[in-house]
């Protein structure tokens, strides 16, 4: 694809060229395009330049405890919105296209990071962003206003403390290093003299070679010229000496040669050898190896620094739950607290003279000195059906409304004495008659066919002891409750019922059945419920679901959620400590590949020094990657 801008100037590998918003922070939409050189993105406050940074950073992999702000995720998609998305495109000349960096937020905490739209994790895209050299996590790189306000204001002893703190590091890694160097230093000059002592020996062997080659040549003219004039004075026997000693000597000539000749080969083997050990060290310090180890351990830091957050989330959605479980617990009691005002006001109000809410006060405030609790029962009931109140009302004596229930004698006299400036009504039930009395008689199947439905002992929840009461003085369990259907047929249903029941109730009637004493007739009577209520006004459920919550359960249910609140703040600390954790060693890694990445560039200026050893050697120096353990410097007082 095309890789220029409008201008014709190129983008670099790594450019962010476009950044799109949808309802990310204060942002619903928008799309911001940007050049191949310098970028500035100016505005007066408020306008949303920090909300580009943030969108780039969290989209690149970036934590969001670098921004300053919440660490909270759904805490960025925009207020009133579900979802919200930040897309960065990042030129890559390799690709036909720029490669699409997408990260979506649901505001339920649900992060999801896509490339080019694949699904991906987070590790996966902060390594993507390191391949092109971007750094969300240096702080050189990207520093939160919040950072450099706190930077700023840190006093000098404080900032003295956290540099050396930080030079720390920096100075074990540099004596590391140093070590390293003073350790290549020391084989560089061992092989700087093993270099000298074969160059000296290659020049005393080619001057020696020069020499020889030079008395070689002599001789040979010397030969042809005895020869020629042996040739003339053949008949001579001073000539046949000559000549005779002429071959000796050139064939002594011809011996040393071949020795030296031997020597030079032996020089230029060793040194063949000695540069073959030079490559073979070369190859065995590369630090690839070593780059290759480092990338890996910081994509290991990256995925356990993933997944730290995704507990962090995990632990915040438990405080979050914990939260609504203790509103919900506080407005139920609230609710059933408020309710049970309404009733002890509806006993005020009904019963002025017996003072019967004074007598539940007094009890209330004296409840330590009871052995069991006491109930009155219009203080206890809750209507299971918007109808049941009118149906009780006609059945249930108002005086058994306000009757107060004691579990033995003592309590009952404790609270009835004659000192008391009330005059309660009161009753003891024993466990015996709550076992009794409390147990729900199911209706026959021959009762539903007439259109009964239920029991008046059903129509109401109460504590058992309230019940059995009930059914004692108004034999509810025996008093059935039909519908129209009941009453359509009530002729029928009095037929039928007239040997096992004398009351029951049909949608807005009360049905009294009589046997006469003298003859077998039965006699109907019919009466209207009553519609004027007095007692049971406010005793319907209400929509938080419940009735007034006793005060061990109350106690009970928020020292649970105390305790898994203390539980999920003790995970919270490990998981910050481990983050901490986590971030140093990161950042140690970091470093570590910044000096590898340096040291790369460096590369290139180091061939030239090669290619310059190389004319002045006469021979190749050394493979390329022996170097890379050196520091630039030491390539110079070598050369």
């Amino acid at each position: 694809m095309a890789n220029l801008f409008q201008n014709g100037t190129p983008f670099a590998d790594g450019s962010v060229t476009k950044i799109r918003f949808t309802n990310f922070l204060s942002m619903a939409e928008a799309e911001l395009n940007f050049g191949p050189k310098l970028n500035l993105i100016i505005g007066p406050n408020g306008s949303g330049k920090s909300t580009v940074i943030c969108g780039l950073c969290l989209a690149l992999g970036g934590s969001p405890k670098l921004l300053g702000r919440s660490e909270v995720l759904s805490d960025y998609v925009r207020h009133g919105c579900e979802k919200g998305a930040v897309e960065v495109n990042i030129r890559d000349s390799k690709e036909s296209h720029d490669r699409k960096v997408e990260l979506i937020i649901t505001k339920n905490n649900h992060v999801e990071y896509r490339r080019d739209g694949r699904k991906v994790t987070r590790a996966e895209v902060r390594s993507m962003a390191m391949s092109y050299g971007i750094q969300v996590d240096n702080p050189c790189v990207f520093l939160a206003q919040d950072k450099v306000k706190s930077f700023a204001q840190q006093t000098p002893e404080l900032l003295l403390d956290n540099t050396e703190k930080m030079c720390e590091k920096e100075e074990r890694s540099a004596a590391r290093m140093e070590e390293a160097v003073k350790t290549s230093e020391e084989k560089l000059e061992e092989a700087r003299e093993k270099l000298e002592e074969v160059e000296a020996e290659q020049e005393r062997t080619s001057e020696e070679m020069e020499r020889r080659n030079r008395q070689f040549l002599d001789l040979s003219d010397e030969y042809r010229s005895i020869y020629s004039e042996l040739d003339g004075l053949a008949k001579a026997d001073y000539i046949s000496e000559a000549v005779r000693q002429a071959n000796a000597k050139y064939h002594e000539t011809m011996k040393n040669f071949e020795a030296w000749k031997e020597e030079m080969e032996k020089a230029e083997a060793l040194l063949e050898e000695y540069r073959a050990k030079q490559a073979d060290q070369s190859a065995n310090s590369s630090v690839e190896s070593e780059k290759v180890a480092l990338k890996r351990e910081y994509e290991k830091w990256l995925k356990k620094e993933d997944e730290l957050d995704q507990k962090t989330n995990k632990i915040n959605a438990g405080f979050s739950q914990l939260r609504i479980e203790k509103e919900s617990i506080d407005r139920v009691d609230l609710s059933g607290r408020q309710q049970f005002a309404e009733k002890l006001e509806i006993v005020r109000a009904t019963n002025p003279r017996q003072r019967c809410a004074d007598a539940f006060a007094w009890y209330e405030a004296h409840k330590e000195q009871f052995r069991k609790p006491v109930y009155v029962p219009v203080l206890s009931m809750t209507m299971n059906y918007e109808d049941s109140a009118p149906y009780l009302e006609t059945v249930i004596p108002s005086r058994d409304l306000m009757v107060f229930i004691f579990g033995c004698r003592e309590d009952e006299q404790l609270l009835a004495d004659s000192k008391h400036p009330w005059r309660i009504s009161s009753t003891v039930v024993s466990d015996e008659q709550v076992a009794k009395l409390s147990v729900d008689q199911p209706l026959p199947e021959s009762m539903r066919v007439l259109g009964f439905e239920r029991t008046a002992f059903q129509l109401f929840t109460a504590p058992p002891v309230v019940k059995a009461f009930l059914n004692s003085v108004a034999h509810l369990s025996n008093i059935p409750i039909g519908t129209e259907k009941t009453k359509e047929n009530l002729d029928e249903v009095c037929g039928v019922l007239k040997n096992t029941h004398r009351l029951f109730l049909a949608a807005d009637l009360k049905v009294r059945l009589t046997k006469s004493l003298y003859r077998a007739d039965i006699s109907v009577q019919t009466d209207c419920l009553r519609r004027n209520l007095r007692y049971l006004t406010a005793h319907m459920p209400s929509h938080t679901g419940g009735d007034k919550l006793d005060e061990a359960s109350v106690k009970q249910a928020l020292c649970s959620i105390e305790q898994r609140s203390q539980k999920l703040r003790a995970e919270l600390e490990e998981v910050k400590r481990v983050q901490q954790m986590v971030a140093t060693q990161k950042e140690k890694v970091r470093c570590q590949l910044a000096k590898i990445y340096q040291k790369d560039k460096a590369h290139g200026s180091i061939g030239q020094l090669l290619k310059l050893a190389q004319r002045k050697y006469g021979f190749p120096v050394f493979n390329e990657n022996f170097f890379l353990c050196f520091e630039p410097d030491v390539y110079s007082n070598f050369l």
